[in-house]
């Protein structure tokens, strides 16, 4: 097992030293991307527009206009692409607050923890995470939390990948905002930063391919905190779930922050069928069919992705799934949201949002927590004589 509170992405693209034309993957990524309907790569300045204009720059405020105007464009294009925002997240939305007050700065300590699975098919960690506490994007009280679950025979490397590129690409992308519309209120900012994160997940992946993973066939989910104060974002692409452990009249209650993405979900269902995916459980060669729905090509026995939103996973790509998170946000309330847990679908799998933060509120320390929901994971996996890998993110907020 392994215990870190993580550390700053590498500064280097390819954490390998991979580059851009050496692998047929890239390719071949490249290729299927065009297929997704993602959000199209941009330049720096995309969501920034410089003083281009003929016969000298504009002024800041034509600036300002600029971007707002191109956001909320980008915006209304990724919820379109979506479909709108679908009923069972709408109303996870809602059961958040975004009203509160706002406040420049929240005490916050994080630990995170892996370990990997047992079984006759787990050789190896896919599973990563990653913490920043303060300075991300250049802001004093910025704070980054990050879990990869990665997937498939490359599923360690795009995951390794992941988490070190996203970071260093939403940190520039969070200041390069900063500094031109300033992030000290909520004026566009809600909006702006559901684009910059949106955004950051469809450049990584394809940063991936670039960098020589065989996403073919293999992935990462990624579920994403982005802290400003006590305002914060969750995005996520698969099932590692996040999770808020608030006090309501005297009792702790978990607040879904992210819903699962995977082909048993009904709006998920109907999105990726609409792309050509046939979605069936997995069938023996018996005959007979076992687990939940998954995706498949129309007229193939592959590639049966239990998911259907990740990072890579090309050959699903052609059929719908989709590297565009979901982002929820919420203005956290003193006193009352007290702990994030993001995790891998190794805890989710075997315990309930009850049960994990029941055991992190009894907790001491973010440390200890997640080492009592590893613990809890583990004993509940051993009643299947196997496990899957587990990680596990603890944030606490101390109010003061």
């Amino acid at each position: 097992q392994q215990t870190s509170a993580g550390t700053p992405a590498d500064a280097s693209a390819c954490p390998r030293g991979g580059s851009s034309s050496s692998s047929n993957s890239g390719g071949g990524g490249s290729q299927r991307q065009q297929q997704r309907g993602r959000v199209p790569g941009r330049s720096q300045s995309s969501l920034h527009p410089r003083a281009r204009c003929e016969g000298g720059g504009a002024s800041e405020d034509v600036q300002a206009r600029q971007a707002d105007a191109l956001r909320a464009s980008k915006l209304g294009k990724l919820r379109q692409r979506r479909g709108g925002l679908d009923s069972s997240f709408a109303a996870m939305q809602a059961a958040l607050a975004t009203d509160e007050k706002l406040l420049a700065h929240v005490n916050t300590r994080a630990a995170g923890l892996k370990h990997i699975g047992f079984g006759p098919f787990k050789r190896e960690n896919q599973d990563e995470f990653y913490i920043q506490i303060g300075e991300f994007g250049g802001l004093h009280s910025s704070n980054l939390f990050c879990v990869f679950d990665g997937h498939g025979t490359h599923g360690k490397d795009a995951a390794l990948y992941s988490r070190q590129l996203l970071p260093r690409l939403l940190d520039a992308e969070v200041a390069r905002y900063c500094q031109r519309a300033g992030c000290g209120s909520d004026d566009g900012l809600k909006g702006a930063m559901e684009v910059l994160i949106s955004e950051a997940f469809g450049e990584t992946e394809r940063s991936v391919c670039k960098c020589g993973v065989n996403l073919v066939n293999s992935g990462t989910t990624a579920s994403v905190a982005y802290q400003q104060g006590n305002r914060l974002w969750v995005a996520s692409a698969g099932d590692s779930r996040a999770i808020l452990c608030s006090r309501l009249h005297d009792q702790w209650r978990p607040l879904p922050l992210t819903i699962d993405h995977r082909p048993r979900r009904y709006s998920e269902r109907k999105r990726i069928e609409a792309a050509g995916a046939r979605v069936a459980p997995k069938r023996l060669p018996s005959g007979r069919t076992v687990g939940e729905p998954r995706m498949w090509l129309q007229d193939a026995q592959g590639p049966g992705l239990l998911l259907s939103r990740s990072l890579g996973d090309l050959t699903a790509a052609s059929v719908g799934c989709t590297s565009d998170p979901e982002v929820a946000f919420t203005t956290m309330r003193a006193g009352v949201d007290a702990l994030l847990v993001l995790a891998s679908d190794g805890v989710w799998d075997v315990l309930s949002n009850e049960a994990v933060c029941d055991i992190v509120v009894d907790s001491p320390d973010p440390h200890t927590a997640c080492r009592r929901v590893l613990d809890a994971a583990l004993y509940e996996w051993e009643e299947r004589m196997s496990a899957d890998n587990i990680t596990v993110l603890v944030v606490e907020f101390d109010w003061g």
